[in-house]
């Protein structure tokens, strides 16, 4: 399940140049997997380990400037932390007004992030360009509105600051993720980042946008000894983004391993379970088979030879009916339909499949007694959930199928904290929980490698991608989470192919199914291959990139991870070596270790000799700019040279260094000032004395004035901005409001932002709101502020605005973004707005939502009434509903209609 779906299709470059230099590995083929894990340790993998969220260290390599009072610093801050914390990188946070007080950074710190720079003083400014420029890496993965940062992300002194409106997507030119070289992602995302005019050609360019390759997404600018990262964009990453944030930081770590846990694991989801004797397509036209023939005789032998040439262990989701009943009895009518012969004997199918699960070294696992999501409004008895589970433990016992089940994946991969709580009073041998890691929390997803958060009674092992086909966002996705982690986590199910274009689908789009491009299974008309070639064929692309890749199940993968998670590992600097080692580790599963590493172009030989001296086997991949080390060590320590160590001649370099770029920051200045003022004036010191006499005339006549006039204030406000004191100008503007309130004056602020941009979040919406206020009927003016700050901070704010306005804009548009409002913030209020109004299509953008409003209060008419013009209510709810009004003629018409268009919804 992947968030943000994308409608263009990757192509996978492999020279044979790169497949020679990513294989420099030694005795990889020697290696024993069962050693990796422990499993010869004689140590119980099953027992979890209790650990605490990492501290803020006091010694860090990465430091991040946070304000706090900005929520997208405060995200940013959040998934740089968590990274660190996965690859056990020495981390703290400090915030933007405590280094204003001290601008001083740790002297540890190898990489400083900062995600917007418009509330760090001058000062802090001049401090971050000196940490530059002695070797440090600053990190700014956000398009600020702050021109002191010219110097800093590589403009010209003459740059205007343009906004590119246009420029959309990711085009890798460098592999900022490995196997992303030369790749294209999210083509639709809008970065409003900085022009390309606005950069000198000394900037080295990572990435540009897809529609326009000169754009400069991604660029690093060298100042002294040290870079700046700059992500020239304002679309706000997310957690699937987490990895091209660590990316941000990775240069400045070069040389410093981090361990991994080196995990992936292929779920099979909803197998072994009931099938059935229809022929579906495109199975039916590829090789005439029913789906029971297919699973049985050709899916899952194709699946157990994927298995032989990886060395894969499945993770097999058992799930026993699909008639989705939620009271008793639970019966296994539909598992026990089919009967197979072997050795001479009638078996039941799923029987057999089960043991050629097991047989073939699987893990058996659980998926549910149905496919019913254990969420709270799906069981109408709670009490029942454990009485289908009891079931379940009871054909387990039966069937002989061997120790209950540690690992489970909940059905659609959703479940709240109350289902939680059932499974496991109905099921206390399980361990993992396995839903997603993208996603939303309340529903089962946003999970962590760590304890669950609504039940600590389980370990989350989520998966981050899916598919036998692999849509460009799930393999970003995948390299995402992998690139600090080594955890990749992966499901499939045997009925992928048929979910087609057209075929039963309903109107779920193409990046909704999961077979979007209508594969065939070996071979597609028209196309190369099918969706089992090219599974295949991305594992080996995979086993390329990683040679120590390792497949597990997920009960092994659980363990290892939360060994890996428990685990403390020192980083220590002394002389000239920099040492990593774990702590404690006679409590881990095994004193062996998988670790990770960057390491420039300039430096890949030094550290292979290094390594190949140690004893240590590794593989390289290209990535960033430089490459990815993958180590693999015979015990949890690993001690290399120090990149970051000086002799008494290079500090002395360094420091002449720092005094050669700060003159250069005062030139660029002085530029910068002279340009302002106009390249046709001499700039002297009568001029500086004349500039500030007619400042401060202006600030008198302004100050003076009861009614603002509007030519004083923007001629003051230019030269303000030319001295980087643009934020002066709206304290101004406040005190002035507050001392002379009045519409007019409210209304100039829109006017100032054309010269001034707002200096911080907090203030342009404090002013649009103000403005709202003075001019109750501009309707853009609410809908830019609604989209922005459309929260429950806000919602009283916005209903009033929209109350306002509605008093001169009786138009439906205007009324739909009103009851949209309602729907998200006061469903009650909503639901009372439309209980006089006859649901139509022109509603459909809140149609569901007010249906499950209507649903929650048991209005059941309502709720089916409005469903028809909804897209988030699945057809089975519907059928309840009616159930409940005992509508059985609707009812009937309405199945037999939905069955006649979608024949394979078993649901």
């Amino acid at each position: 399940m992947i968030v943000r779906p994308k409608s263009y299709i990757l192509k996978w470059i492999y020279p044979a140049l790169v497949l020679m230099l990513a294989c420099s590995c030694g005795k990889l083929d020697n290696l024993d997997s069962d050693d990796f894990f422990g499993k010869n340790d004689k140590k119980d993998i099953t027992e979890l380990r209790q650990y605490s969220e990492t501290p803020m260290s006091a010694s860090p390599l990465v430091e991040f400037l946070v304000d706090k009072s900005d929520k997208m610093s405060s995200e940013y801050e959040k998934h740089i932390r968590k990274t660190c914390d996965y690859a056990k990188l020495p981390y703290r946070a400090v915030n933007i007004s405590q280094i204003n007080a001290n601008p001083i950074f740790h002297p540890l710190a190898r990489v400083l992030c900062v995600a917007d720079t418009k509330k760090l003083s001058q000062g802090a400014i001049d401090k971050l360009i000196e940490f530059v420029a002695k070797g440090g890496s600053l990190f700014m993965p956000f398009a600020t509105e702050d021109k002191r940062v010219g110097y800093l992300i590589g403009f010209k002194p003459e740059a205007e600051f343009e906004t590119d409106i246009k420029a959309k997507g990711f085009s890798f030119r460098f592999p900022m993720l490995p196997n992303l070289k030369d790749q294209i992602y999210d083509e639709n995302a809008v970065h409003f980042g900085y022009s390309k005019s606005n950069f000198t050609a000394n900037i080295k360019v990572l990435a540009t946008a897809i529609s326009d390759s000169q754009f400069p997404l991604i660029l690093e600018n060298k100042i002294g000894k040290g870079k700046v990262i700059f992500y020239n964009t304002t679309m706000i990453f997310e957690k699937i983004d987490r990895g091209l944030l660590f990316s941000g930081i990775i240069k400045g770590l070069e040389g410093i391993p981090y361990p991994i846990a080196n995990t992936s694991t292929i779920f099979l989801d909803d197998f072994p379970s009931p099938v059935y004797d229809i022929k579906s397509e495109p199975i039916k036209s590829e090789m005439n088979l029913t789906i029971t023939d297919y699973v049985k005789k050709v899916w899952w032998p194709d699946m157990m030879t994927l298995a032989k040439q990886h060395n894969i262990s499945y993770s097999a989701m058992i799930c026993f009916d699909y008639k989705n009943m939620v009271n008793p009895p639970f019966e296994f009518d539909q598992w026990d339909m089919h009967k197979v012969r072997t050795n001479k004997k009638s078996e039941v199918l799923s029987d057999w499949l089960v043991r050629n699960v097991q047989k073939n070294g699987h893990e058996l696992a659980f998926h549910g007694y149905n496919h019913v999501s254990l969420y709270k409004r799906n069981w109408k008895n709670p009490f029942f959930v454990g009485t289908a589970l009891k079931a379940v433990q009871k054909k387990w016992e039966v069937s002989n199928f061997g120790p209950l089940p540690i690992t489970y994946v909940p059905p659609s991969n959703i479940i709240d904290s109350e289902g939680l709580r059932l499974l496991l009073e109905g099921m206390p041998s399980l361990k993992y929980m396995c839903s997603v890691y993208l996603g939303e929390t309340p529903e089962g997803g946003n999970r962590e490698f760590d304890f669950d958060p609504y039940n600590p009674g389980l370990f989350d092992y989520p998966r981050t991608c899916d598919g036998f086909y692999m849509y460009p966002d799930k393999k970003y996705a995948q390299q995402s989470a992998y690139i600090f982690t080594g955890i990749w986590t992966h499901f499939v199910h045997p009925d992928d192919v048929y979910q087609i274009p057209n075929m039963g689908a309903g109107d779920a789009g193409k990046f909704d199914l999961r077979n979007g491009e209508g594969y065939g299974w070996l071979k597609t008309k028209g196309k190369n291959g099918g969706l089992f070639t090219i599974f295949s064929d991305y594992l080996k692309q995979i086993q390329v990139t990683y040679p120590q890749i390792r497949y597990v199940n997920a009960g092994e993968g659980g363990a290892i991870v939360n060994d890996w998670r428990a685990s403390k590992f020192r980083h220590t600097a002394k002389d000239s070596s920099y040492t990593v080692e774990e702590l404690d580790n006679e409590r881990s599963l095994s004193d062996k270790q998988y670790w990770f590493m960057y390491s420039s172009v300039e430096n890949v030989g030094k550290f292979e000799n290094q390594l190949k001296n140690s004893g240590a086997t590794f593989s390289k991949t290209p990535y960033v700019d430089g490459w990815l080390f993958s180590i693999y060590t015979n015990r949890s320590k690993i001690i290399l040279k120090d990149l970051e160590y000086k002799t008494q001649e290079e500090l002395i370099a360094t420091r002449n260094a720092v005094q050669s770029v700060m003159g250069n920051y005062r030139v660029f200045r002085s530029n910068v000032a002279k340009y302002n003022a106009g390249n046709d004036t001499r700039w002297t010191d009568d001029t500086e004395a004349n500039f500030k006499k007619e400042l401060a005339d202006l600030k008198a006549k302004m100050l003076s004035e009861t009614k603002i006039d509007s030519v004083t204030w923007n001629k003051y406000a230019k030269y303000m901005s030319w001295e980087d004191r643009g934020a002066e100008v709206w304290e101004m503007l406040d005190a002035h409001n507050l001392k002379y309130p009045s519409e007019q004056n409210m209304v100039y602020s829109k006017e100032l932002n054309k010269i001034v941009d707002y200096p911080d979040d907090i203030i342009r919406e404090k002013w649009i709101y103000l403005q709202l206020i003075a001019a109750p009927n501009d309707k853009a003016l609410l809908v830019d502020y609604n989209a922005s700050y459309s929260t429950i901070e806000n919602k009283d704010k916005i209903t009033k605005a929209f109350v306002a306005l509605r008093k001169s804009d009786k138009s439906f548009d205007t009324y739909l973004l009103y009851l949209k409002h309602l729907v998200d913030y006061n469903l009650p209020a909503a639901l009372e707005e439309v209980k006089e109004v006859v649901p139509t299509d022109a509603y459909k953008s809140v149609a569901s939502e007010i249906a499950w409003g209507f649903a929650n209060n048991e209005q059941y008419r309502e709720a089916y009434e409005w469903s028809v013009f909804g897209s988030n209510v699945d057809f089975a709810t519907k059928m309840f509903w009616l159930t409940e009004l005992k509508s059985y003629e609707t009812l009937e018409l309405a199945y037999n209609k939905h069955i006649k268009e979608h024949p394979e919804d078993y649901k």
